[in-house]
This record gives structure tokens, C-alpha cells and sequence, in this order.
């Protein structure tokens, strides 16, 4: 299954060095069922027009505060706060079917990385996506 400093999946034929092709098809199963079995419950794609959540600019801001990446230890507190902006938007619209399961994995993202103080990595998994030269400031900022 997997070796040390990259991703090796599958058997002889569809192993690709640095890129894990097996979750991607993975989650794209997922998707493909998530469709048809909303599909076959009666849901449309074109009824997701008609959603009006309450308090949309919440989640649209949390999310653009986990792509900003200041100096110092702000990437960590804008996380955070991303976090509890995600949190009141999913609480607002838990009316909306689907958003109690929404509300489990934020509040679970959120809990592991606040136990850990970031978003906890390995170090190989850093090497084999190619992101090798931010170890060092990574090791400096937090051992």
C-alpha cells in the first residue's frame, strides 16, 4: 500500500509515484453516489437553486480566511476564527437536511485542529506532495 516519503497504490499497473489516484477515484465515487441516490429520493440538482441558507456570507468568508497565509502565528488564529464562522453558518442552517452532517465534520476539523494547535501532517506526506521546502519554516515555527 504505501511506502515512506510517497504514495504507492494499487497493484503493478496504476502505480504512480507522488500521487495517491486512489482516493481521488474515491471521492469521486462518492460523488457519483451522492447524486444518484439523491436522484432516486426525488432530489434535482436544479432544485439546489432554490436553497437559501440563512447567513450565506459567513461560510464564504470562512473559507477565504483559510486561504490567507500572514506571517507569525495569525495563519493559526485565522483558522481558527474561519473555524467559528463555519460553525455559526452550519448551527443557522441546521433546518436545511443535510447540514447536521455538515455540522459533524466541520465541528470534527475544527476539534483536531485546535487539540493540535494546526493541522496535523506528516512529514513524508509534506515530501511527496512536493512541498518539501516548507519543512524548515515549519520545524523553526513549531519544533
Amino acid at each position: 500500500m504505501g511506502t515512506t516519503g510517497s504514495f504507492r497504490v494499487g497493484g503493478a499497473s496504476g502505480v504512480r509515484e507522488g500521487v495517491d489516484t486512489y482516493r481521488m477515484k474515491l471521492v469521486a465515487i462518492g460523488l457519483v453516489l451522492g447524486v444518484a441516490v439523491g436522484y432516486l429520493r426525488g432530489g434535482r440538482l436544479s432544485q439546489l437553486s432554490e436553497l437559501r441558507p440563512r447567513y450565506a456570507p459567513l461560510a464564504l468568508a470562512g473559507l477565504l480566511l483559510q486561504l490567507v497565509n500572514p506571517p507569525g502565528s495569525w495563519p493559526l488564529v485565522l483558522l481558527i476564527l474561519s473555524f467559528v464562522l463555519l460553525l455559526a453558518f452550519t448551527i443557522a442552517n441546521l433546518r436545511i437536511v443535510g447540514f447536521a452532517a455538515i455540522l459533524a465534520g466541520v465541528l470534527m476539523n475544527f476539534l483536531v485542529i485546535a487539540i493540535n494547535g494546526g493541522m496535523p501532517v506528516a512529514r513524508e506526506a509534506i515530501i511527496a506532495s512536493g512541498q518539501a521546502s516548507t519543512l524548515a519554516p515549519l520545524l523553526e515555527q513549531r519544533g
